[in-house]
């Protein structure tokens, strides 16, 4: 009977403990919002999942954003048209014959319209751009996009503009529940596996740690990366990536597009000198050069610049429209 009766108190003890302890995360939670968003001037604060990462899906690529104005966290504001593309300052579809696809850095997550590379091209050097980035893409759901919209649209050069994590990206299946299309390499052929249909709103931030404040501001002081929840394929994605590329470099030149890699480096590369990360770019960018494949390295650029603010967060953070400007000048003199 006593030890029944100890383990019915414990039993209680523990429940109250958890009850008490939810309630104070709940008033964390409540007053750290309201803080961020009234004092911070963090328009997240309100949701976390923002509208600027709403996403439909797409049977070939996965997702693609939502089309409409959207406002991002710190006031950015995002143009999506109904083609998916994010437009800029006097953007004008009909005049545009270079393509750019990628992930978040060619999209500009974090920047304005008018504070992306397609704006800074188009002002500067009179290049006018499709920009197909999307946010959290791989390179080969960057190169099946350019692939789809080659159907549609007439463009000469494409621009893959990727950070290291969009060849990364490559042996991933599944990103925080969202499927996307992958590839199986055989020895000898490439086979693309498509995705699988889910229900979603959002391509990112879906767990419980990107919807709350607390858990989010404790994850990047022990600097936890909060996006990649993933299933993982057997691929080595610097090897893989190079094959997905070389392939579609090949079957644009049968198109006469000429299409361009450009690595955009990260804070881990510049700002942390991450001796790991930096090996992994320079594998993938011999396998280009091995490859006959036309890139351009943002590293000595940017390195030149490493005490400048080029990124909004130096943690994980995207380019701001200091490096976009940086950037757009090293493409153009390149073009």
């Amino acid at each position: 009977m006593m030890v029944r009766n100890y383990l019915k108190n414990s039993l209680y003890s523990v429940i109250i403990i958890i009850f008490i302890s939810l309630i104070i995360f709940i008033i964390f939670e409540i007053v750290g919002r309201g803080y961020s968003l009234f004092v911070k001037k963090n328009l997240c604060a309100k949701s976390l999942n923002i509208e600027k990462y709403e996403s439909v899906f797409h049977l070939e690529v996965g997702y693609l954003p939502l089309p409409g104005k959207k406002i991002g966290c710190r006031g950015e504001n995002y143009s999506i048209n109904e083609n998916k593309f994010r437009e800029y300052p006097n953007f004008d579809q009909n005049k545009s014959d270079t393509l750019i696809v990628g992930d978040s850095f060619g999209f500009g997550d974090e920047v304005s319209d008018n504070e992306t590379l397609s704006y800074y091209l188009d002002k500067n050097y009179k290049i006018k751009t499709l920009n197909a980035a999307v946010y959290g893409y791989g390179l080969d759901q960057a190169l099946l996009r350019a692939k789809l919209l080659g159907n549609k649209h007439k463009f000469k050069n494409i621009l893959l503009i990727i950070a290291p994590g969009g060849y990364l990206r490559t042996n991933i299946i599944e990103r925080n529940g969202i499927s996307k299309p992958y590839f199986l390499y055989d020895g000898l052929n490439l086979k693309l596996i498509k995705p699988k249909k889910k229900n979603f709103k959002y391509s990112s931030r879906s767990r419980i740690i990107e919807k709350s404040l607390i858990l989010n501001y404790i994850a990047q002081r022990l600097n936890v990366p909060l996006v990649v929840k993933a299933k993982i394929n057997q691929n080595d994605p610097v090897q893989i990536g190079c094959k997905i590329i070389n392939y579609f470099n090949k079957y644009f030149e049968e198109k006469k597009i000429n299409l361009k890699v450009v690595l955009y480096r990260d804070a881990s590369e510049i700002i942390h000198k991450n001796l790991n990360n930096l090996e992994k770019s320079y594998k993938f960018l011999t396998c280009l050069k091995n490859n006959n494949v036309k890139y351009l390295d943002t590293l000595q650029i940017l390195n030149k610049n490493r005490y400048k603010k080029l990124y909004v967060k130096d943690t994980f953070g995207h380019p701001t429209k200091h490096s976009n400007i940086l950037v757009s000048d090293f493409i153009a003199s390149n073009f």
